[in-house]
């Protein structure tokens, strides 16, 4: 019996006890009552048995515990982010897509492009679970852009509207390798690769389809992710060529980039990451350099992973402890020996590790599924993980394992996820 086979034969057999009424509550009062007085005693060593349990995984990879908080979400089947429960969902990067309830695990929408030789590619999420772009890619034509909006009154299921952006499309053969949209949900940025390798940045007025910018990379490699800040600016890193042991070079080596360089050890190629902001609100010159439009980031010290939507935490993905962490990616494979899994909180402003939070083992993380952070809240304080068929959902600071309403896949692609959320 496969895995969907046995939750659907789980589900049956739970489904008489989800249906059957609760006892009055006055019978199960009484009930604690009575027993109150047989467990008082051992409830206090029970507890502290549990506490020191916890503080034990929470820091297990080296990183520093937060605070208990709540438990887990909501009252559905599934563990879902309040009021944040729909998902975009592409699994194969196919012809169709699917607007998912997260909380329930159904199916709001299947969504198809306007051509049957066109598949959906990269996908971006708003600030909210109610717009997501979405590139399309038609076999061996122009690549064009579409929104998906979810419309409809609070505590009803939402309409589902798959619409053009009209005017934005780029030449045959372009890949977009980054995708993402702004928090009013008035622009979306992107980082697109020409045939010859070549990337540039965009960025677009999403309800006019209008050209704010475009830069080509020219002598520096543009890299994953793009991110909007809350006051409107884009945050961009790029990479630039340096001589090894310089202060913010990154050494690269396969999917696994390292910080620092080691006294003495042998100089290797080497990369700075180049940390750079740009204001989509002023206007920029034609055939004005991404350097001369941009300014040095000065909030954002050598960003790798993803930054949460208030700026202040990078979240990577990492291999290894505290002392010794590797940055690697979903889909590439571990280093032998260099620890499980986790989801390293650093410091925008110092770039220092606030957090470390293990997500899974290391045999995981080149697995069909998904690693890394499915969900996160606006300061990183609330996340939903996956690595491998481990699920869990970080609330206040309480790490739980979970079962989310699917698992999520890789997608075969480098950088590029089959969801949005």
């Amino acid at each position: 019996m496969n895995q969907t086979k046995l939750r659907r034969q789980f589900d049956e057999w739970a489904a008489p006890l989800r249906a059957a009424p609760p006892p009055p509550f006055e019978s199960i009062r009484r009930r604690a009552r009575i027993r109150l007085g047989r467990i008082a005693a051992a409830a206090g060593s029970a507890a502290a048995v549990i506490a020191l349990a916890v503080g034990l995984a929470v820091t297990s990879l080296g990183g520093a515990a937060r605070p208990l908080g709540p438990g887990p979400w909501g009252s559905g089947p599934y563990p879902a982010p309040p009021a944040q429960p729909y998902v975009y969902v592409s699994f194969s990067l196919g012809p169709t897509a699917q607007i998912r309830n997260a909380e329930s695990g159904a199916v709001l929408a299947t969504l198809r492009p306007p051509a049957q030789t066109t598949t959906f590619g990269v996908a971006a999420a708003s600030a909210t679970d109610r717009l997501f772009v979405v590139a399309e890619n038609p076999a061996g034509g122009t690549v064009t852009f579409a929104t998906i909006r979810l419309t409809g009154a609070d505590g009803g299921t939402p309409s589902v509207h798959l619409a053009p952006v009209p005017h934005v499309v780029l030449p045959n053969g372009t890949q977009v390798t980054d995708l993402v949209v702004n928090q009013a949900g008035s622009r979306f940025a992107l980082i697109s690769q020409a045939p010859d390798g070549k990337n540039a940045l965009s960025i677009y007025n999403l309800a006019s389809g209008t050209l704010i910018g475009r830069w080509p990379a020219g002598s520096v490699q543009l890299t994953s992710p793009l991110a909007f800040l809350p006051n409107g600016s884009l945050a961009v890193v790029w990479v630039a060529g340096g001589p090894a042991g310089t202060k913010t070079n990154v050494q690269v080596n396969g999917s696994a980039a390292i910080e620092g360089h080691t006294a003495g050890a042998s100089p290797t190629p080497s990369f700075d990451l180049v940390n750079r902001i740009i204001n989509p609100a002023v206007p920029f010159r034609a055939g004005s350099s991404l350097y001369s439009d941009s300014r040095p980031d000065t909030a954002l010290h050598r960003r790798i992973g993803t930054l949460t939507a208030d700026g202040n935490l990078s979240l990577s993905l990492v291999q290894g402890s505290a002392a010794d962490l590797q940055f690697v990616q979903s889909g590439s494979a571990a280093k032998p020996g260099g620890g499980p899994i986790g989801i390293a909180e650093f410091s925008s402003a110092t770039g220092k590790l606030v957090h470390l939070i293990p997500i899974g083992p290391a045999s995981a993380l080149d697995a069909p599924h998904y690693c890394g952070v499915v969900w996160a809240s606006a300061d990183g304080s609330d996340l939903l993980t996956q690595c491998g068929t481990t699920q869990q959902e970080v609330v206040g600071g309480k790490v739980t394992g979970v079962r989310l309403a699917w698992i999520f896949p890789t997608s075969g692609v480098p950088s590029v996820s089959p969801f949005a959320w």
